[in-house]
């Protein structure tokens, strides 16, 4: 498991090697809609996804196959489940954001637990 590192900017870019392979990030606060996308490219700034809304506890690359994208998931995950919604301040803080490797994936997917992270 990765945690996605989170800066505390309205906008930022981040690059992070998932699966052996680098991504890089970009992160926008939308104001009017009080959420964060998150865009996703390869290390060389070929859009693989873009405009993704985060929300809690929804896999967010999965539902993409043959972009590119890592071969894991990623989810926007509270430990506490107490968090009904993302703000501007709480993810990176009380939620992480994480990305599942492609091997955790398959024991989490044998046992049926993919969805209870």
């Amino acid at each position: 498991m990765v945690s996605i590192p989170f800066k505390k900017f309205p906008a930022f870019t981040e690059d992070v090697i998932l699966d052996n392979v680098a991504y890089r990030f970009s992160f926008n606060w939308n104001g009017r809609g009080q959420y964060w996308s998150m865009t996703m490219a390869d290390i060389n700034n070929n859009i693989l996804l873009a405009g993704i809304k985060i929300m809690i506890q929804a896999e967010l690359i999965q539902d993409f196959p043959g972009r590119g994208l890592p071969p894991g998931a990623m989810i926007a995950f509270d430990p506490g489940r107490k968090i009904n919604q993302i703000t501007q301040t709480n993810l990176g803080d009380t939620v992480s954001l994480i990305y599942i490797t492609a091997a955790e994936v398959e024991i989490l997917d044998a046992g049926g637990s993919l969805g209870t992270v």
